[in-house]
């Protein structure tokens, strides 16, 4: 008896979570639309940090259910209602796509809905100037909605404040330059209705200003989403949610006075390049997400936390400029799990710029900690959780600065001077060099480039002290654990020779395409110059000669 209860009040409990509803199209062609959606189960709230949130259940751990709504079941031959097209001729795109235009007057549409419903993948819906009154589902894949003149003159206004403004249901949906708003009402839950709501994949969503919603886009159970150049303010809840979402990239976007800048829930994989987070109650929020990249941000004036990550793992977080009010209100940092994070890139070893930060940086430490003047503090570290905080606001752009290094050789030759076209030096420096059959007169030189485009090549012009015989080579050490040559440039018997080296490739140790060229290696002088490099019993570095 008592399996059967139990078995009962399951079924009851999957039935309630199946339970969902979505906003419907308000064209006429839709009227009968089942209302469906799929959204979180209930009990996933999302924690306010205010709170704790020790207890919190990761949402990576339950399997969404997805109802699809009955637009998305239509078949693609099913035919639209009739609808008027005031333009003689179809005008199409440069992918071939027909052009739909959406306004007052000589427009094919006076709706923006009406558009969506009969445009075909491919297709671009240009929207004229004016105040559109509407909720928005888009169900058409491949498809462009854009206003005409930008945002300052393009709004779309919800007509029911409990539904989305724009509900994307489909893949490849770009929406650029609208004024967004009017998504207020919270209905089931307070983080529900958004300016913009995604569930499917490859969204470019740019150069729109969306304010005075719920929240303001929100990216649920969809990938690739790419959110770009656009002006998000005033917002109850989060200015971007990224809710079990992965490879997103979120950049270039200004985001103001919400109660959440950006927050990522149960996403892996995204990145949050290049924005202002500005007088938000907390900047970023990170909760149950993994392997996230935070990169070159502005936050500040925030009235909590700058940045706040829960129960999150694998993140790196490096080049962020994390400011706290001239007030001396909120909080820079927060992390659960700081050693599961990476608060500073793990090669180049650069963190943040930190506004309460008060070490110096004096060299008076170890490893990078003993370089003076780099631009990285060297005492009272770790701060927060960052072990090599800048000095100086944006102090990763003051690198690029560093395309020059001088050092002394370990051989005892003299100076060596090392000059680079692109980037700049992380670090550089002499080592003395392996047992071999071959000559390093001026020992090794190991030093990282970084600065430049992953996949960049980087010539490197090197004057020593002392001139090369004509027929001297370079040798490196590479990624395989072995050493060889490469092209040595300007070898004319002087003191200055060049080589080229290529990120992921020739020159660079890691061998990996990340803007970072590691290498160790330097000129060698056969002991026989009627030798050639293939005639040499090459022992690499730590082995004992034999």
């Amino acid at each position: 008896m008592k399996s059967k209860i139990c078995m009962v009040v399951v079924l009851l409990l999957l039935l309630v979570l199946m339970f969902i509803f979505v906003p419907t199209s308000t064209a006429a062609a839709n009227t009968n639309t089942t209302n469906n959606t799929y959204d979180l189960p209930v009990w996933l709230t999302i924690p306010d940090p205010d709170a704790n949130s020790s207890g919190i259940s990761c949402p990576y751990l339950f399997k969404e259910a997805k109802t699809i709504s009955d637009n998305e079941n239509e078949s693609e031959n099913e035919s639209v209602a009739d609808v008027t097209v005031t333009g003689e001729e179809a005008v199409l795109n440069g992918s071939g796509g027909r052009i739909w235009y959406v306004g007052k007057g000589d427009a094919d549409f006076a709706d923006i809905q009406d558009a969506i419903d009969n445009a075909s993948p491919g297709d671009t819906i240009i929207v004229k100037p004016g105040t559109y009154i509407e909720n928005l589902v888009v169900n058409v894949a491949n498809l462009t909605i854009r206003s005409e003149s930008g945002y300052g003159s393009t709004i779309v206004q919800a007509a029911r404040d409990y539904e989305h403004v724009f509900y994307v249901a489909a893949d490849d949906v770009d929406i650029m330059g609208f004024t967004i708003k009017g998504a207020t009402n919270i209905y089931a839950h307070r983080f529900r209705t958004a300016g913009i709501y995604i569930v499917s994949a490859r969204s470019n969503i740019s150069d729109n200003y969306i304010t005075g919603n719920n929240n303001g886009i929100v990216v649920s159970v969809g990938s690739y989403a790419r959110i770009v150049r656009n002006h998000i303010a005033g917002n109850t809840a989060c200015g971007i949610m990224l809710q079990i979402a992965n490879n997103c990239e979120v950049m270039d976007n200004v985001i103001s006075a919400n109660k959440f800048g950006i927050q990522l829930w149960g996403s892996s994989n995204c990145e949050i390049l290049n924005n202002v987070i500005e007088s938000n109650n907390l900047g970023l929020y990170l909760l149950c997400t993994n392997t996230d990249k935070i990169v070159n941000n502005t936050i500040y004036m925030s009235t909590n936390y700058s940045i706040y990550l829960s129960q999150s793992w694998n993140n790196r977080i490096y080049h962020n400029n994390f400011i706290i009010s001239g007030t001396g209100v909120g909080v820079n940092a927060r992390d659960d799990r700081r050693d599961a994070n990476y608060w500073s890139h793990p090669i180049l070893l650069e963190g943040n710029y930190w506004s309460d930060y008060t070490g110096i940086d004096n060299g008076n430490g170890t490893g990078k900690h003993a370089i003076s003047g780099d631009g990285i503090g060297d005492t009272k570290i770790p701060h927060y959780y960052d072990h090599y905080p800048f000095m100086k606001k944006n102090g990763w752009v003051y690198l690029l600065e560093n395309k020059e290094v001088t050092f002394e050789n370990a051989t005892g030759t003299g100076i060596i001077s090392l000059c680079i076209d692109k980037g700049y030096f992380v670090q550089a420096m002499s080592e003395s060099p392996p047992p071999s059959d071959l000559i390093f007169p001026h020992g090794l030189f190991n030093f990282t480039i970084s600065g430049f485009s992953p996949g960049d090549s980087v010539t490197v012009t090197i004057k020593l002290p002392l001139c090369l015989p004509v027929n001297s080579q370079f040798w490196i050490f590479s990624s395989q654990n072995k050493w060889f040559e490469i092209p040595m440039g300007d070898n004319d018997g002087d003191n200055l020779v060049t080589i080229e080296l290529i990120d992921g490739g020739v020159g660079d140790e890691d061998g990996i395409k990340n803007g970072i060229i590691i290498t160790r290696g330097g000129p060698v002088i056969l002991p026989d110059l009627t030798l050639n490099s293939s005639d040499i019993s090459f022992i690499p570095a730590g082995a004992a000669a034999g």
